[in-house]
């Protein structure tokens, strides 16, 4: 089995608005569609132990549940199904040994098993082909143009009038038929799906393996759903940043992440003696920069960054170097000195402010995943929420309770126009994505009286409006619109991310928004 040079090619999905003065790459990857359990270990929520009990007391049909609990019989009925799915009760509603056991406190793998597709190195000895930190439930396609000159060119914005790229395609001759990846490396790898908007671990973005933290139930659950893989194009980006201190500093950004991937740039390196596409590649972004250049170029952004660290310290109280928020302090360091160069800029500083309204989303939705992992929303709920038909108005009346509680006023447009089932994928951690994780916590604060939401939007009512216009500018720069924020709307959004940084991460204020 060989690897065709037309592959179908995959969007970036993880990459939006890269550094300037890159270069886009096409990197071959086999395409594995498995079927693979999730792992969390869950208690009963109230919804679910209620309905348990009843069932454990011989009460086990939808419309008797109903009555007795004021609940829809159509929720009823879907508690016993997702009861039933994770083997608390039988087929015939009775109670099994492990429902027993969560009846009285304790804990239960909730694993299910979900269609994903990961996605496996191509090249070097089996030992080296591991899968990427990665799982995707759809694939999502590339928009690609085929006109003169040969070779693909990507449209990575869908309007028709945005502008073409032309990636380097690496060589796929002599890509042989990879081994079947390991049920436990499967595992790790869909497992990491749900972190797909964070950085890799260190040392590679591919899965290692990690037997160790897989148990054998879930090992014996993966199944392949198709025995031969699907040859696929990732869509990547080689740049040389900023703060590189020699040429050899260039990074490779993971497709699924975004972030700088090591293990795909040794990848990358140990092909070019073979790939004369790759190695012209690779000389051309080390060309960029001298060595005099280099020292100097690091020299002035140390200074900038130490003089951003003191602003981010000044406006916390706290220091930029602890370790429990440090992905957080290390982005604000990076919004400051941002803002500092647009100021220098003056008007043509606009990229510079998009760039600092950009990495304070990322702040925003780190804030706000965290969120939702320490206040999660229960998992009856969620099921309704992924229904096609109770979906939306479980939805609709989640946000308006939330509003009636949180005195909001109203909830803004962008957040009402989401669908159920990506505000459920996102309170299940599975989409990082930043007005999703919002909602998600909106909901999430009718379950939790120690929610540190309510505190703040009683506090500042507007929170969720200036969070909204915060998307609304980000994504114009992810989307490569014409405009670019004002300093006004910059000033704005970065007070906003400070203000939700201090009151829902460092400071939580309380529900009496104290």
């Amino acid at each position: 089995m060989s690897f065709p040079s037309d592959a179908p090619i995959l969007d970036p999905v993880g990459i939006r608005n890269p550094p300037d003065g890159g270069q886009w790459l096409l990197w071959p990857a086999w395409c594995w569609r498995v079927l693979a359990p999730t792992s969390t270990d869950r208690r009963l929520d109230p919804f679910m132990s209620v309905i348990a009990r009843l069932c454990q007391a011989g009460v086990t049909r939808s419309r008797e549940l109903a009555a007795r609990t004021m609940l829809h019989p159509d929720l009823c009925r879907q508690i016993m199904g997702l009861l039933q799915q994770q083997r608390l009760i039988d087929a015939k509603g009775n109670l099994t040994r492990q429902g027993t056991a969560a009846l009285a406190g304790e804990a239960w793998d909730a694993s299910t098993l979900r269609l994903v597709h990961v996605f496996q190195q191509p090249f070097g000895p089996p030992s080296l082909q591991r899968l990427w930190r990665a799982a995707a439930e759809t694939l999502d396609y590339a928009h690609v143009d085929y006109g003169t000159g040969g070779g693909p060119r990507l449209r990575l914005d869908i309007r028709r009038d945005s502008p073409t790229v032309r990636p380097v395609v690496t060589r796929t001759r002599g890509i042989v038929r990879p081994r079947r990846p390991r049920p436990e490396e499967i595992v790790v790898a869909a497992r990491s799906g749900a972190d797909a908007g964070k950085p890799a671990p260190s040392g590679t973005g591919a899965a290692p393996d990690e037997p160790a933290t897989v148990s054998p139930a879930q090992i014996s659950r993966v199944s392949f759903v198709a025995e031969q893989p699907d040859p696929v194009l990732l869509t990547t980006y080689v740049y040389l940043p900023e703060d590189a201190m020699t040429s050899a500093d260039w990074e490779v950004l993971d497709p699924f992440s975004g972030w700088p991937d090591p293990f795909l740039k040794e990848s990358l390196r140990l092909r070019v003696p073979e790939d004369a596409g790759l190695a012209a590649l690779v000389s051309g972004i080390e060309g960029q920069l001298s060595t005099g250049d280099a020292a100097a170029r690091q020299a002035e952004y140390m200074r900038q960054r130490a003089e951003a660290a003191v602003v981010v310290e000044h406006r916390l109280g706290a220091s930029v170097h602890q370790r429990v928020h440090g992905q957080i302090f290390k982005l604000l360091v990076e919004v400051e000195a941002s803002l500092a160069e647009a100021r220098l800029l003056g008007a043509v500083g606009g990229r510079r402010r998009q760039t600092a309204v950009n990495d304070a989303g990322k702040v925003l939705e780190h804030v706000f995943a965290g969120l939702c992992t320490r206040y999660p929303i229960s998992p009856s709920v969620l099921t309704t929420l992924r229904h096609d038909d109770l979906g939306p108005s479980t939805l609709e009346d989640g946000l308006n309770r939330a509003r009636d509680l949180l005195g909001i006023g109203a909830v803004p447009g962008g957040m009402r126009r989401l669908a159920h089932d990506q505000v459920a994928r996102a309170g299940d951690g599975h989409l990082p994505s930043f007005r999703p994780v919002v909602v998600a916590a909106l909901l999430a604060c009718l379950e939790h009286a120690g929610h540190p939401l309510r505190g703040a939007l009683r506090r500042r009512p507007d929170l969720c409006d200036r969070l909204d216009r915060a998307t609304y500018l980000r994504n114009d720069g992810a989307h490569k619109q014409d405009r670019e924020p004002t300093a006004e709307e910059a000033d704005e959004v970065v007070d906003a991310t400070y203000w939700t940084v201090s009151h829902l991460l460092l400071y939580p204020t309380t529900s009496e928004g104290v």
